[in-house]
């Protein structure tokens, strides 16, 4: 990881994989892999040269018949950037809410996109998502009774873990101008 951050911060362009939930677990676990002596030299590091991660996973199709991809895009702003210094990577997910300007979306966004076009059922939306209150509200349902959502969260995390976590991108690059160049392939597992 030293070798990646260096090379990413004399301007390469680095592409690495990591099995992780979402952008600031990602973030979160690169750090992490450092003794605590040395983790605020990698934030610094982490926050000057990272420009953005993707997190990825596959969904069973409405249909049955396939898969789609879900996706959680985190673009790194001057204030993500600043959060990353800081050590307020759990604020990330905040910013990601609102970023949509950036061309940043959460997972729980892009599913209830994806549930909204009838590309993936409420059930497997469900099965799928981090904050069961955002999802709900994103998808227009009422919030569901605690025992309903106990019910509906031990049931994900079985299938969950069964499944593969995330294939989580980070990108050290413009994400937008990464977009048009390469292209990401998901293949069923």
């Amino acid at each position: 990881i030293q070798v990646a951050l260096t090379a990413a911060e004399t301007g390469h362009l680095v592409f690495a994989t990591l099995h992780t939930q979402d952008a600031a677990q990602t973030i979160d676990r690169i750090i992490d892999v450092f003794p605590p002596h040395q983790q605020q030299q990698v934030r610094q590091q982490l926050a000057m040269s990272l420009q953005g991660v993707v997190c990825q996973t596959l969904c069973k199709t409405a249909d049955g018949h396939g898969r789609v991809v879900a996706t959680e895009v985190l673009v790194v702003t001057p204030a993500v950037r600043n959060l990353i210094r800081e050590g307020k990577t759990h604020q990330i997910y905040s910013v990601m809410q609102a970023g949509a300007q950036h061309g940043m979306h959460t997972l729980d966004q892009h599913l209830a996109e994806l549930v909204r076009t009838r590309r993936v059922t409420y059930e497997h939306g469900v099965e799928k998502c981090h904050h069961i209150e955002d999802f709900n509200r994103l998808v227009g349902r009422a919030t569901e009774d605690a025992e309903e959502r106990e019910r509906r969260l031990d049931t994900a995390r079985v299938e969950l873990a069964a499944e593969k976590e995330f294939d989580v991108t980070i990108v050290n690059a413009s994400v937008r101008d990464a977009a048009d160049r390469y292209c990401i392939r998901v293949a069923d597992a």
